[in-house]
């Protein structure tokens, strides 16, 4: 039902059918059916349902409005005076709002996720019904629309005001806004369009090209043109949304991207020519403000939202530097002391194939040395960032396509390391490859849809020896390529690299070997027990799904301290603050608890509860916060990896202070404030004195199987002795998963 409610020509629409679709509120939840909690989140989604939808209370208005004339508008600036617009508010209400805060308010973490994604479903499924209200106002009125407005992309948040005045919102529709532009209820939608005078124009469509939700659901994109100038010419019809980067590298073989496309390397800068390109984060941290004016960008992080021309001028620079510590010297000589190789060949590779990088190391037998290493964007990334995306893509036909792509990338970066040495492939004796799952199942051209699906079956896990012409075609030499076990779908060669590289294939002990970052690897060892397994512990560690989450960029906020009542922050390279990076959202995490931010069920106190807390200030006079979605994005990380612990301690009938040496390996590990992770539940306390950082522990075992191919039945018997869980099934991950969600140290 449609009403005009006041003499301003208020539109109160009073008779909406919003829906909640099951699938998509576990999509909103990133819980899918092969989850360990789905189970559990099933229940709870059909117990919570019919009481969610009895709460929701949709309802909305269209009016016309006027954007100020001190209100700057992307793409056309500030105006000399007000411009003619239509506002249109909708809600689902406050009632489930407060559902869902009195359920996190008892600890009931389960049941406030699923309703709060639930009144995202509803809010999300009234579009249509919407547009077509809208249109039904603007053919009464006689105007049409030219472009749909969202704040904070295309206007700053002080429109929401705004919006919330001019409709009468208060009034209408019983709703409040905050001193920092946010409504109230939260479940609230605020839309923006330009008047036309032309009633036949009625672009209302969302642009989601131009929108920064990139994770978004219900994200699609029209197909535009970008033409490249400068050391390249090329038109380049573009239909997928890709960054810029990733448009020139399926199109200019050879271009750089060192960082790997995550915007603190500056090597892949681009002109703006004609169009328009956003202003990033990372923009802001290379370029000048008169550099930004003049059309500069990294194209790494620009994603075209219409008809582009650009100036690209970087040159070809595939190389990475690579990681100093991947080879540990510290560990004992892996080579065969006292061997005569004056007639053998005297080099070997050790070569680790990440879903994100490739790191290769050059070995020196007779000595047991690394002599040098390159490391690179893996190829394969332009189809895809993630493992699963990967999967997708092979069993859909083009697995040839991403096996060429890996070989030809190997076999580039071995010959520029022998070139650089001035080393022949006749005295390379072998190469060792290591990597998860699902890379090698890609490299040896297997079959992955066992892989992507249950009961999630790899193909083979086996080792192998092979002739290198049977991997690189391109490689005429004799030499031969060591490839060693894995254990499961999830629990790869590289995590059995990394347990030989630790000693916990050979040390009967009682260890504990964790590689942090998506998906959390982990195995334990009691004696001849050897227990492995992996959780998905979500993006939050690496800055994903967190408002002003960002890769490990200079400029991400790195650490926190609160000093008295004020809150400190480092920053990477001591730069300007422009987001927060993973390990900075476990040090504000854990601060914030201990100061009192939050409670130890996670809950932000009520002065920061509706616009967050604030963490700092971008050099552009934005606030970086950290807010209360925020926090249930880390409670659901730590949980997972938490739970995960203690599922593999309870299987193994060992307690945490039976643990003697915790291995904590990856990149993410490698930065991580132990201490206050475990302040805020992600570990047990008593592991603080028990972990040590290891780096790439992977490229190190694979770098002890090409010094000494003996060692192949060392990860032989690390896989056959390893017993694998799967935490999906497994009724104690299920429950520790939910007691884990306290933010306190146990």
């Amino acid at each position: 039902m449609r009403e005009m409610t006041s003499e301003n020509r208020i539109k109160m629409i009073r008779e909406l059918s919003c829906e909640v679709d099951k699938k998509e509120v576990f999509r909103h939840l990133d819980c899918l059916p092969d989850s360990p909690v789905y189970g559990e989140m099933e229940r709870t989604y059909e117990e919570t349902l019919p009481e969610a939808l009895s709460l929701l209370c949709p309802k909305a208005v269209i009016a016309p409005g006027l954007i100020p004339e001190d209100c700057e508008i992307s793409g056309e600036g500030k105006k000399d005076k007000p411009t003619k617009a239509v506002f249109l508010l909708v809600t689902v209400g406050k009632e489930i709002s407060d559902y869902c805060t009195r359920a996190f308010a008892s600890g009931d973490y389960v049941r406030g996720m699923i309703a709060d994604a639930m009144a995202d479903v509803a809010l999300f499924s009234l579009e249509k019904e919407l547009q077509e209200q809208l249109r039904n106002c603007c053919t009464e009125w006689g105007w049409g629309i030219a472009r749909r407005l969202e704040a904070p992309k295309d206007l700053p948040m002080e429109i929401q005001r705004e919006v919330f005045l001019q409709t009468e919102a208060e009034k209408y529709l019983q709703m409040k806004i905050t001193d920092g532009y946010m409504f109230s209820p939260v479940k609230t939608s605020c839309q923006i369009y330009l008047r036309s005078a032309d009633p036949s124009v009625f672009r209302s469509a969302h642009n989601c090209r131009g929108c920064s939700s990139r994770n978004c659901i219900y994200r699609g994109v029209l197909p535009l043109s970008m033409r490249v100038t400068g050391n390249w010419q090329k038109e380049i019809c573009v239909t997928e949304e890709k960054t810029v980067l990733e448009l020139l590298q399926e199109n200019i073989p050879g271009l750089p991207s060192p960082c790997g496309g995550r915007g603190n390397c500056g090597k892949c800068k681009i002109q703006v020519i004609g169009g328009a390109l956003p202003v990033t984060v990372s923009d802001r941290a290379y370029f000048s403000g008169e550099e930004l004016q003049e059309g500069w960008r990294l194209a790494c992080q620009a994603y075209p939202a219409a008809d582009l021309e650009i100036w690209v001028g970087f040159e070809d620079e595939t190389e990475m530097q690579a990681n100093e510590s991947a080879l540990n010297a510290e560990r004992e000589n892996t080579g065969l002391p006292g061997k005569d190789y004056s007639n053998e060949r005297r080099y070997a590779f050790a070569v680790d194939i990440g879903t994100t990088t490739v790191a290769i190391a050059l070995l020196y037998l007779p000595e047991g040395i690394r002599v040098m290493a390159r490391t690179a964007l893996n190829p394969q990334r332009r189809f895809g960032a993630d493992v699963i995306t990967r999967i997708q893509k092979v069993s859909g036909g083009m697995a040839k396509e991403l096996q060429k792509l890996i070989i030809e990338e190997l076999e580039r970066l071995m010959g520029l390391i022998l070139k650089e040495g001035q080393i022949g492939w006749n005295d390379v004796a072998r190469v060792s490859v290591t990597g998860n799952t699902t890379m090698l199942h890609i490299l040896r051209g297997y079959p992955c849809e066992g892989l992507g699906q249950l009961p999630f079956a790899p193909y083979s896990v086996v080792s192998e020896c092979l002739s290198i012409k049977d991997m690189f075609p391109n490689i005429n030499a004799q030499a031969e390529v060591l490839i060693g076990p894995g254990i499961s779908a999830f629990v790869g060669n590289d995590i059995v690299s990394g347990l030989q590289a630790v000693g916990m294939g050979n040390v009967r002990g009682k260890r504990m070997f964790i590689d942090l970052g998506t998906n959390g690897e982990m195995a334990i060892r009691n004696g001849e027990l050897l227990l492995t397994a992996s959780t998905a512990a979500g993006p939050a560690l690496e800055g994903g799904n967190i408002l002003w989450g960002t890769g490990s960029i200079p400029g991400a906020v790195c650490g926190a301290d609160f000093q008295e009542d004020r809150l400190c922050v480092r920053t990477i390279l001591r730069k300007k603050p422009i987001g927060i990076c993973g390990s900075g959202v476990i040090e504000l995490a854990a601060e914030f608890t201990g100061k009192g931010v939050i409670d130890e069920t996670g809950l932000l106190a009520e002065e920061w509860f509706a616009d967050g807390y604030p963490v700092a200030q971008r050099a552009d006079g934005r606030k970086i916060v950290l807010t209360q979605k925020d926090i249930r994005e880390i409670q659901l990380a730590k949980a997972a990896i938490r739970a995960g612990i203690h599922t593999l301690l309870e299987a193994a009938q060992m307690n945490p202070e039976d643990v003697e040496e915790v291995y904590l390996a990856g990149g993410f590990g490698h930065g991580l404030n132990v201490a206050k992770a475990i302040f805020i539940g992600m570990f047990p306390q008593i592991f603080e004195k028990k972990v040590k950082t290891v780096g790439n522990s992977a490229l190190e075992g694979a770098g002890n199987l090409a010094l000494n191919p003996d060692r192949l039945l060392d990860q032989e018997a690390i896989a056959g002795a390893a017993q694998n869980l799967e935490l999906s099934s497994d009724p104690i991950f299920g429950e520790m998963y939910m007691n884990a969600m306290m933010f306190e140290k146990t």
